[in-house]
This record gives structure tokens, C-alpha cells and sequence, in this order.
């Protein structure tokens, strides 16, 4: 889907402790912290780009791996995959998603609550 990209985050250093990981993202001040359950449905909105943070928006998942489906409001296109952690997801404005967590997971938002419900138009199914 061209108005969305998920990538693979960049190990910076693996050793006994564990791994690094290092990315970039559009300037910001402020992230959004958020767990979800196994099994729990989020999202099933879109951004229109009034913030932004929120062209594109992006999101960093630290742990778990969900579904997600989306769709381009303006081409129709539509896209339904599993995204494992970690990795860098940019969803660009007009688009639709939605996500269901198939373990429990953990991501940051790289925007604050008020930009996120200033430029949040839910749609269902």
C-alpha cells in the first residue's frame, strides 16, 4: 500500500542483556505510551492531517504482534497483514486501520492525546 509503511527497526547492538534498536521519526515532543490486551480491537479510524503528527502517523511497536487491516479512503486499496515487533509503522492520512492484538502489545504514538483526538475520525467495519 503506498500511503503506508511498515519497517523493520535497525539492531544497533545485540548482547547478553538483550538488543538496541534505533530509528527516526518526524520531529515531536510528545508520545503516547500504550498497552493493549490479547485479543483487543483498536483504531478503526483515520487521520485527516489536521496535526502534524499525524501526517504521517506513526507508531513504534515495542512488543507483540497484532493484525492489521487497512484501507485507502481515496484508492480503494486495502491491506491486511501481521506486523511483529519491532517495527516503525507510518500511516499516511486518508487511511483506515485498525488492529487487533494477537499477543499483548506495547507501542509508542509519537503525538500527544489532544493532536490524536483533533485529527481522529472513527469508522467502523
Amino acid at each position: 500500500m503506498k500511503n503506508l509503511k511498515i519497517t523493520k527497526l535497525t539492531e544497533i547492538k545485540n548482547d547478553e542483556r538483550g538488543a538496541s534498536y534505533e530509528f527516526s521519526t518526524h520531529l515531536t515532543k510528545d508520545f503516547l505510551f500504550v498497552s493493549r490486551k490479547k485479543g483487543t480491537i483498536s483504531g478503526e479510524h483515520y487521520h485527516e492531517g489536521k496535526s502534524k503528527q499525524k501526517d504521517p502517523e506513526t507508531l513504534v511497536l515495542i512488543k507483540g504482534e497484532f493484525i492489521l487491516e487497512a484501507k485507502d479512503l481515496k484508492t480503494g486499496e486495502t491491506l491486511k497483514t501481521t506486523v511483529e515487533a519491532p517495527r516503525k509503522l507510518e500511516i499516511g492520512t486518508n487511511v483506515w486501520h485498525k488492529v487487533t492484538a494477537l499477543s499483548d502489545i506495547t507501542f509508542l504514538e509519537t503525538n500527544s492525546l489532544a493532536q490524536h483526538m483533533k485529527d481522529t475520525v472513527q469508522l467502523s467495519e
